[in-house]
């Protein structure tokens, strides 16, 4: 399984690079973002 992690999770970018790699199964996803609380809740632990 291949990490990655993600930057901006929230933006506009971020957020359809999350929702691309979260319909792979082979891909763990570790998300980034400067708000508090990320906008959508992706099932994936923030940092």
């Amino acid at each position: 399984m291949k990490k990655i992690f993600v930057t901006g999770a929230n933006g506009l970018l971020g957020q359809a690079i999350v929702s691309l790699f979260t319909r792979e199964s082979n891909y763990q996803l570790v998300l980034s973002s400067v708000e508090d609380k990320p906008f959508l809740e992706y099932g994936h632990p923030y940092v």
